[in-house]
């Protein structure tokens, strides 16, 4: 039965739950990134890191190798494992990105609230 049921989900159903559970755990792993707000300048300050050059070249190379495989084998590109895969790393690469912009934005209001700001 269990099967039937994650045999019969549709795609975007699975892409959709990559991209909320990446989203999740991005969210709590962008709380860690340093990220300073300063909301009398209106920017936020953010540590380098290598996530965002990883995901740039990791998506890039998703899309080309679908690329590729739909110009030599259009037919294989059409499966429905191949179709979820796909789904479900382009819904880890938007959930990563989504959660990682939302937590700074977060932060970045709270730190506007009357309360966070120190008394002088």
């Amino acid at each position: 039965m269990l099967q039937q049921i994650v045999v019969h989900t549709p795609h975007w159903v699975w892409a959709l739950l990559a991209a909320l559970g990446s989203g999740a755990w991005s969210w709590s792993a962008a709380g860690r990134t340093g990220a300073v707000p300063h909301p009398e300048r209106g920017t936020v300050f953010l540590r380098g890191s290598w996530l965002p050059l990883s995901m740039m070249i990791a998506v890039f190379a998703v899309k080309y190798t679908v690329g590729v495989l739909h110009a030599l084998h259009s037919g294989y590109v059409q499966g429905r494992l191949f179709t979820a895969t796909v789904g479900l790393l382009y819904g880890l690469f938007i959930g990563v990105s989504l959660g990682c912009m939302l937590r700074i934005l977060h932060l970045y209001r709270q730190a506007q609230l009357p309360s966070a700001q120190p008394a002088i």
